[in-house]
């Protein structure tokens, strides 16, 4: 349909130009048709205001028109990428026996073992150790490109504890790592290396073989004379019969509220601030201290030999539920601070 007419006749000076409006062109009669309230201005004065308003937009259309599309920018690859036990020859798993004498520490932080990594027979490169609670420990030696060997023969492996965490450190100043053992409600284990990977068990000759609910073992040289020292973190025994179902506690013989004697490790008489007077005592699951073991040296034998030094080192009145520390230098003093 033709546009309407202006006010006034069109000038006859721009009636010989095309009417179309292509790209940022455009004519002086089209712009007085599709502008009718510029009829009472001269063709000449419409038609720049006009193209001033509408060459930005034709401009932008005619760049876009010849912009090529951009290619699609492929999806960066994964930091990381899982390797299959099948192809890496890690093939270790925490299994569920839930007939083991142990079974109750499935619903703790005991549930299953940990793991660690260092060269433990001297090629340089990163072997794995993966301790476990009802299966025996195991070793795998890397032999390169991320394929690992297990060792069939190794005294790490012959443990029957249920066992979880262990820890690399070279705990005789040998130059090779050895190896640290944390089991629960059985003796802690510390397996010196001879440096080719074949461990021998120590701990009792080291004075490490305590027994308590271990978790992990932390090595520094606490008190700066050049060797290791031990730092072990504790949580609680479990009771393997689960909360009493029976009054847990009694009256000795002046008439003092005590725990009965099968109850005592796992369990202790509290007095919350809201007792009040002939309340009976309340029962409350604790936590066993952590324990801090000074290395003196080797003895004749060439074994290191611990103390325990927990008594006055202001670690003996701890005994909340440990799960895991970090040894740094807290104050900046150059010596090793321990957060819990």
């Amino acid at each position: 349909m033709p546009l309407p007419s202006p006010s006034r006749p069109a000038d006859r000076r721009g009636g010989g130009l095309s009417n179309a409006i292509t790209g940022a062109a455009i004519t002086g009669a089209a712009a007085v048709r599709l502008l009718p309230w510029f009829s009472g201005l001269p063709v000449l004065l419409a038609l720049p205001v006009l193209m001033a308003l509408i060459a930005p937009h034709a401009a932008a259309a005619a760049a876009k028109e010849a912009t090529p599309a951009a290619v699609p920018t492929p999806a960066a690859a994964p930091l990381f990428q899982e390797v299959a036990p099948t192809v890496s020859g890690l093939n270790f798993t925490h299994r569920l026996d839930p007939d083991h004498p142990q079974a109750y520490l499935y619903h703790s932080g005991f549930a299953c073992g940990g793991v660690c990594v260092g060269d433990v027979n001297g090629d340089r490169r990163p072997d794995v150790i993966v301790v476990s609670g009802p299966d025996a420990n195991a070793v795998f030696l890397n032999q390169g490109d991320l394929q690992f060997t297990r060792v069939e023969k190794s005294e790490v492996s012959t443990s029957n504890d249920w066992s979880i965490s262990a820890s690399l450190a070279d705990v005789d100043s040998d130059g090779d790592l050895d190896l640290h053992v944390c089991n629960y409600d059985s003796p802690n284990q510390l397996f010196l290396n001879d440096g080719a990977g074949n461990f021998t068990e120590k701990g009792f000759a080291a004075g490490l073989a305590m027994i308590a609910p271990s978790l992990a073992s932390y090595f520094s040289d606490f008190d700066g004379d050049g060797d290791l020292d031990l730092f072990v973190v504790t949580n609680r025994f479990y009771s393997p019969t689960g909360y009493p179902q029976e009054l847990a506690w009694e009256v000795d013989a002046g008439g003092t509220p005590r725990m009965k004697d099968r109850y005592a490790p796992y369990f202790r008489l509290v007095t919350p601030p809201w007792a009040k007077a002939g309340d009976p005592p309340f029962i409350q699951e604790y936590g066993q201290p952590d324990r801090l073991f000074r290395n003196d040296g080797p003895g004749t034998d060439d074994v290191p030999r611990f103390r325990d030094i927990t008594d006055g080192s202001g670690l003996e009145n701890i005994d909340g539920h440990g799960l895991s520390a970090l040894i740094f230098d807290a104050n900046g003093d150059g010596r090793s601070d321990i957060f819990v």
